[in-house]
């Protein structure tokens, strides 16, 4: 029988915010966990359980497990849907290993396990909706407890930008010409924030041109800003828009609006107060929009999956695959299993028939583009991982295909093995040099990712981390460039 998950949690404590234990690498993005269960076996003999869920996170299997979150009590349940949600910090590159224990909470305030049921993040994303169901389970018991179904939601308020135009009228004038009132009105937006001493700070985050036109009453220029820079995505966050005269010598200030984005949408007008609280103006907003920008869960969860292709570098200076020395070798989990592995575990995740097809290495680039070519009415996505030990004999052919193939839905990870110069493998991934074709013209976007083996050999996560990091970004990016739209 355990005590209160309060004293399991302070007894431990464990860090509860799940994106303290991870990098800041690649992608990096919020999730919410929901939790139900189905057909609970009953282990309380006079009524029903009443359940709750404690959800546990590692990062490596040898790791110990880490209390992340807990649900709510459901009263009286065998089927319970938990309403608290969980919030995660998804990375698609990385294995992020899950234990959801179910408890049964009893009226003297102790909990008594019903099961649990282990999975990793990325296997719940790339299930069918972002919905994974496990048995639940209890060490040295064969026979299941129940049924667990966890879903994820996608954290969208993470990724939109306001888009607002708006006018102020009868700021009061700063100077006199030819009998005419007139002022240079400028305005500056801040993020607002407050400190552990509930003390409001703020951090500029636009600055508009100063109104070219003598005027008290002036039409400002459209912005967008990211939500995330300007409220932390927060729509009940407030922000404050300073007015203020651009050439007067101590740039003399009109007032200050602080609202948030919920009130600037409902409201259009603000007055402009000083600071004695009179009323310097008006601001009313012409035009505001909060635009949504699809992300690369948004597009996992609308169907699209990810399909994995193999091609592997055949040439006799891997050596004789029955002596240990060669890259082929039989007698150990080679440096081409290993590659293959760590990366198609992670992309597995994301692809429904889990079959990948593999080459040799001659000319698979044009195999690459026939199979592109067959899939292009299905929602898939191409990733090629290419493992290699030298250099590239038909370089130049070898990049404008590259290039060639960068607007189709691809990308391409070269992987190097043993001892070799890959220089050549590094002037292909175009995140210090611009890829050109025999044309010089550019690709339309980078698709390629190369990592030494070696740099990553005893640290198999940290080499899927490295080669998978980008894939995210280069399928949003490919989406963006095809204007690929969420149904």
């Amino acid at each position: 029988m355990l005590s209160s998950v309060k004293e399991i949690v302070s007894q431990n404590d464990i860090e509860l915010n799940m994106g303290s234990l991870e990098s800041q690498s690649g992608l990096n993005c919020l999730v919410d966990l929901y939790i139900s269960c189905r057909n609970l076996q009953n282990i309380d003999k006079l009524s029903k359980p009443d359940p709750q869920c404690i959800v546990y996170y590692k990062k490596r299997t040898l790791e110990e497990w880490r209390i992340l979150g807990q649900t709510e009590i459901v009263k009286d349940s065998l089927n319970p849907d938990f309403q608290k949600k969980i919030k995660l910090s998804y990375k698609f590159e990385k294995h992020q290993y899950l234990k959801i224990e179910v408890l049964d909470y009893d009226k003297q305030g102790k909990f008594e396990e019903i099961g649990y049921s282990e999975m990793t993040l990325g296997k719940i994303i790339g299930s069918k909706e972002m919905q994974y169901e496990s048995d639940i389970k209890k060490d040295g018991q064969s026979n299941s407890k129940g049924k667990l179904i966890s879903r994820i939601a996608p954290y969208s308020e993470t990724t939109w930008s306001l888009n607002m135009q708006f006018k102020v009228q009868n700021l009061p004038a700063t100077a006199k010409c030819f009998c005419f009132k007139i002022a240079y009105p400028e305005v500056e937006i801040f993020r607002v924030v407050e400190d552990s001493q509930n003390q409001k700070k703020f951090f500029s985050v636009y600055k508009s041109e100063a109104s070219t036109t003598k005027t008290t009453s002036p039409n400002f220029k459209p912005i967008k800003l990211a939500g995330a820079l300007l409220c932390n995505s927060n729509e009940n966050q407030p922000i404050r828009f300073l007015f203020r005269d651009k050439f007067h010598e101590d740039k003399e200030q009109f007032g200050e609006i602080e609202a948030n984005i919920t009130q600037l949408k409902n409201q259009k007008s603000f007055p402009i107060l000083n600071g004695q609280a009179q009323i310097n103006g008006e601001m009313i907003i012409n035009h505001i929009q909060i635009q949504r920008k699809a992300q690369f869960l948004d597009y996992i969860n609308n169907g699209w999956e990810l399909n994995f292709v193999v091609a592997i570098d055949y040439t006799g200076s891997n050596g004789d695959p029955s002596m240990r020395s060669s890259l082929h070798t039989k007698s150990e989990f080679n440096q081409y299993q290993k590659a293959i592995f760590s990366i198609g575990s992670i992309i597995e995740n994301y692809d429904s028939d889990k079959r990948y097809l593999v080459y040799g290495f001659g000319g698979v680039l044009n195999q690459m583009e026939k199979i592109v070519n067959k899939k292009k009415s299905q929602k898939i996505y191409n990733i090629l991982l290419i493992i290699t030990d030298g250099l590239i004999n038909d370089f130049t052919e070898v990049r404008t295909k590259i290039v060639q193939m960068s607007s189709q839905p691809l990308s391409i990870i070269i992987i190097g093995v043993g001892e070799q110069n890959f220089e050549s493998m590094k002037e292909l991934d175009g995140d210090e040099n611009v890829l050109l074709g025999l044309d010089g013209r550019p690709g339309v976007r980078d698709i390629v990712q190369f990592v030494e083996f070696n740099k990553f050999k005893n640290n198999e996560q940290a080499l899927a981390a490295e080669v998978l990091k980008e894939i995210p970004e280069q399928l949003v990016n490919y989406m963006d460039y095809k204007n690929v739209k969420i149904n």
